[in-house]
């Protein structure tokens, strides 16, 4: 099948393929999740949780890619945008209910 999509790929790094693509996937429903933050205008918050995340990836790839290579590469870059996504959601979650409260 990924030889249909990606015709050029080499068959040994068919096995990173499927996290990039989850990590497009938390990437991109992140940029859904932190409307919130933006809409507080509180910014801040999001550029903490994408310097986090971008600590973690970076640590990851140090430490794993000596050990695993390309494919350390692939499962950390899938880490830090699931955890952006959590940090990004767990915040938006608490500042509605916030907002419910106090409309109340």
């Amino acid at each position: 099948f990924l030889q249909i999509i990606l015709p050029g790929l080499p068959n040994n790094y068919s096995s990173i393929v499927f996290p990039l693509f989850l990590t497009g996937f938390f990437w991109q429903i992140s940029l859904i999740t932190h409307k919130i933050i933006e809409l507080e205008e509180r910014t801040k918050w999001m550029v903490l949780f994408i310097f986090i995340s971008l600590m973690i990836n970076i640590f990851g790839n140090l430490v794993f890619i000596p050990i695993y290579g390309v494919y350390a590469t692939a499962y950390t870059s899938l880490i830090s945008s699931i955890l952006y996504f959590l940090m990004t959601s767990f915040y938006s979650i608490r500042s509605i209910s916030i907002l419910k409260k106090s409309l109340l």
